[in-house]
């Protein structure tokens, strides 16, 4: 369940200055389009061979990322949103046949389409079926997720005001890993991607947190899933862009 968006790569070049105004001009070569967000994190978990169904919003959601196909470097980034997004109701979440699912995932970009009180009610209603709820989630107020296993980043971490009563925190850590419970989780260290010279976090939290989903089902321990997590995100931050784990490199894993 969360905010979804289409992620846009225009790659070109520029050569020369516009003689209108001291700008570059950008020639464009060719230009790809991924799914993002919420629907990255979908495309992750079913790359990673869970069985998903999604509850996004109807409106579009564009980011277009303005790339040097020469140096793979970002020029410029354009969002592209409505000034408001539909929310979704509780009647949507009254519909859900909770026995039909093993957990709730909510990537929760906070563009508009998970209130608070609806979020409540949603990991209400999977929590008194005993079924786990993974959130990551920009709110700065935390407090709708009672009773989640809720995985936020270092600057996330900062901005929140109010947590819930009752949580379960894990709070990745760039290129240093992730923490939970008071325990460091080493990061793993990958072959990078021909194209990315630099590291492209782009997406990197949508693969942690669908790894995370995966193992956890599989082990339902979260400290054995936080590695797997930290494994699966290093593969994709050392892709361009938004990307994928799949399963031939997964399968490495140890």
């Amino acid at each position: 369940v969360g905010d979804s968006c289409t992620d846009v790569y225009v790659f070109g070049e520029c050569s020369r200055l516009s003689p209108e105004a001291p700008v570059p001009i950008f020639v464009e070569d060719y230009r790809e389009s991924r799914p993002g967000m919420a629907s990255n994190v979908l495309k992750n978990m079913t790359s990673l061979g869970l069985n998903v169904d999604i509850i996004t919003h109807q409106e579009e959601i564009t980011k277009t990322r303005i790339v040097s196909s020469q140096h793979m470097h970002h020029l410029l980034r354009l969002d592209n949103e409505p000034h408001e997004i539909k929310h979704m109701s509780i009647e949507e979440i009254n519909k859900i046949d909770i026995k039909e699912y093993d957990a709730c995932v909510i990537s929760d970009y906070d563009k508009g389409f998970i209130k608070n009180a609806d979020a409540s009610v949603l990991c209400k209603r999977f929590v008194e079926h005993q079924k786990p709820v993974f959130v990551d989630s920009k709110k700065e107020d935390l407090q709708c997720f009672e009773s989640c296993i809720i995985k936020i980043n270092t600057f996330e971490n900062k901005k929140v005001v109010d947590f819930p009563q009752n949580f379960q925190l894990i709070t990745t850590l760039g290129k240093c890993g992730a923490s939970y419970n008071g325990t460091i989780f080493s990061p793993h260290e990958v072959q990078a991607d021909e194209r990315a010279e630099n590291r492209d976090v782009c997406g990197a939290g949508d693969t942690f947190l669908a790894a995370l989903v995966k193992m956890y089902l599989d082990t339902k321990s979260i400290e054995k899933s936080i590695p797997f997590a930290n494994y699966c995100a290093a593969i994709v931050v050392n892709k361009f862009g938004v990307a994928v784990v799949n399963y031939d490199e997964v399968k490495k894993y140890k």
